[in-house]
């Protein structure tokens, strides 16, 4: 076996083996065990996908992103399908197109498939069907992602884009910053041109209500009801914080526990998650158990880029990477199958693949 190979899938069996001991923390708090024993085997299953692409597939890192990029594009046109047809399902009282998943997996989907198609049509090619193909695949993701109504994976989505596609250019800083605004404009009007307006604006009401809220603005906070999304995580990451600093400072309340730990449910039901994959992971795991999935998730990443800037992705590993830590602040990521699934699957692709060029390069060598 593998050296690096075996390094890589031992640094992860080591993070979901935790897991099962958070979840066995989680088994002895008033909390309700079963969450925690679901969260566990959800991530045996991501650790199952990551050693059979490991040590399985031999497809390399740009086909790859190709194969995401398609299984994106054809989310988008079901989700477009059904922005057409009027199919859209009603969430907290806000129509949403979902496709063949929920409104936000989908977007966390197709945002990752818009980088990948970035990442492919930055490389030169003179194959100009190839390069019209990728154009195709990359307006229909953009296009669903617009529909899903997610603003936050549009916006990191673009800005994560326009930086692969920058760098792989050899562009200036004075234009990759112009790139970045631009991507920052476009993703609200993209945005505004589907949404109702009063959509955009009610978006400017819940940032001005979240300031007024942790003290911000000289505007008094005032509640009237049930509060909107943005101002809700805010209450609700503040009261999840209060109960962990409380009762389960060290050890957390174990893995999948952020549901039934003391929120603001409001409308959102008395299940209501983290809605913030970093928030999750601190009152989940608490000091002790944070820190050893932080660290463990830091070695893996900077082994995996190093074996995909010797393979020259590195900027491409490094801006994936970056969208799922920004997006899983303001949602849940971690469970989604862009992240599950898709995401291990890059990181064995690109250290199988680092392993066959160092093996190659060795034979060379000799």
């Amino acid at each position: 076996m593998n050296k690096d190979k075996a390094f890589a899938f031992f640094i992860l069996f080591l993070w979901v083996a935790s897991c099962f001991v958070s979840a066995g923390i989680g088994g002895l708090t008033s909390l309700y065990s079963e969450d925690s024993h679901q969260s566990s085997f959800r991530f045996l299953v991501s650790l199952t996908i990551f050693g059979a692409s490991l040590f399985l597939v031999t497809l390399t890192f740009s086909q790859l992103l190709f194969s995401i990029l398609i299984i994106s594009a054809f989310h988008a046109v079901v989700c477009i399908l059904q922005v057409a047809l009027g199919l859209a399902v009603e969430i907290g009282g806000v129509e949403r197109a979902s496709g063949v998943l929920t409104p936000n997996i989908l977007a966390n989907m197709l945002g990752l498939g818009m980088i990948c198609g970035v990442a492919l049509l930055s490389q030169a090619t003179k194959n100009v069907y190839r390069r019209y193909s990728l154009v195709i695949l990359l307006l229909t993701c953009f296009s669903g992602l617009v529909a899903a109504g997610t603003m936050k994976n549009l916006i990191i989505s673009l800005i994560m884009s326009i930086v692969v596609y920058a760098f792989a250019r050899g562009i200036s800083l004075s234009k990759i910053v112009l790139g970045l605004i631009a991507a920052f404009v476009l993703g609200l009007a993209s945005a505004a041109a589907l949404l109702a307006s009063e959509k955009i604006s009610s978006r400017l009401i819940e940032a001005t209500d979240v300031l007024s809220y942790i003290g911000l603005t000289s505007k008094g906070f005032e509640s009237s009801g049930a509060p909107s999304s943005l101002l809700w995580r805010v209450m609700h990451w503040e009261h999840l914080l209060n109960d962990w600093s409380e009762n389960f400072l060290l050890l957390g309340s174990g893995i999948g526990q952020a549901k039934n730990m003391k929120g603001v449910r409001f409308d959102y039901g008395e299940t209501a998650t983290a809605h913030s994959d970093w928030v999750a992971m601190i009152v989940e795991g608490g000091i002790v158990f944070s820190g050893l999935w932080l660290l463990l998730q830091f070695i893996l990443f900077i082994f995996s880029f190093r074996m995909a800037k010797r393979l020259g992705n590195g900027v491409v590993f490094s801006a994936i990477a970056s969208y799922f830590s920004v997006i899983m602040i303001f949602g849940n990521v971690i469970y989604s199958s862009a992240f599950a699934y898709c995401y291990w699957i890059i990181v064995a692709v690109i250290v199988n693949e680092g392993c066959r060029s160092i093996k190659f390069r060795s034979a060379l060598h000799v």
